[in-house]
């Protein structure tokens, strides 16, 4: 039976709360800490998408683990994580056992370190990135330090074997990518402000 509209609702808008550390109240309350501070911008962005997800009819499914929140949503190619949302296919869930969630998983953990500095660092230049494999047919997205990097992270906290497939390239695009997202950024702040 599918959650009503209103349930899926509170249950978007209540992430930001849970921190999947419910039995060590130290740990939740720095995690709330981190996420409403140090990764404000990436919480509310999650929040935003969330909610525009579900207003399009795009969310099948939420469920939580590991202190995020998962979204299975109508998106065909990928998945991508902001603040404690992940988002994916309408199969996308919870699941250590599931490599995308494990990847996306990691992402959350880089916003995490990075906090405001993830979007223009990891984020944009992913998105950038994601965007020129499928138009441009690059085949590079995978192997960016900053994609290897959530892997790894990803299967090392999750306690998961991490691939043997997996491993940075270097290419000429990578500066490329970065270039375009620090101007990205920058024009997005300067319009903002």
């Amino acid at each position: 039976m599918q959650p009503s509209f209103l349930n899926t609702l509170l249950r978007i808008l209540a992430a930001p709360f849970y921190t999947g550390a419910a039995r060590n109240a130290g740990k939740h309350r720095a995690l709330l800490l981190l996420r409403f501070t140090w990764e404000l911008p990436q919480t509310l962005i999650g929040v935003l998408i969330a909610i525009f997800c579900l207003f399009t009819g795009r969310v099948g499914r939420v469920g939580q683990g590991w202190g995020v929140t998962v979204l299975g949503t109508g998106f065909r190619a990928g998945a991508f994580s902001i603040g404690p949302y992940l988002v994916g296919p309408h199969w996308f869930k919870a699941d250590r056992r599931e490599r995308l969630f494990v990847h996306e998983y990691g992402h959350y953990l880089q916003s995490r370190i990075l906090g405001p500095f993830y979007l223009p660092f990891v984020a944009m230049p992913s998105i950038l990135d994601f965007w020129m494999d499928v138009v441009l047919g690059w085949q590079l997205h995978s192997t960016r330090w900053y994609e290897v990097w959530a892997t790894r992270w990803g299967h090392r906290d999750l306690k998961t074997p991490l691939p043997t497939d997996i491993q940075v390239r270097f290419h000429w695009t990578d500066l490329l990518v970065h270039v375009l997202a620090v101007l990205l950024a920058a024009g997005v702040v300067r319009f903002l402000f």
